[in-house]
């Protein structure tokens, strides 16, 4: 049973919906994406297990927020714990 269908959305069966997306290519899409996220998030966990960076430190800093600044850095690192991100 559908938990909820999107009223401008013609209500489709799963299987002939995932057929029409192999057929189409919206499956190949989703499976690249995906294989990025899980070869990202692979090299990730291995340099974590190897100690050259800490759990859940992707270096994400586009705006330059935390660069220099330990005291900074620590700061946003207990937000990003509190935060549950």
């Amino acid at each position: 049973q559908e938990v909820y269908t999107f009223p401008f959305f013609d209500k489709v069966d799963p299987i002939p919906a995932h057929d029409l997306l192999v057929k189409t290519g919206g499956m190949s899409q989703i499976l690249l994406w995906t294989s990025f996220a899980e070869i990202f998030g692979g090299i990730a966990l291995f340099q974590t297990i190897q100690g050259k960076r800490a759990a859940g430190d992707f270096s994400f800093d586009p705006l330059n927020l935390s660069s220099n600044d330990a005291e900074k850095r620590e700061r946003y690192a207990l937000a990003e714990i509190k935060h549950s991100r």
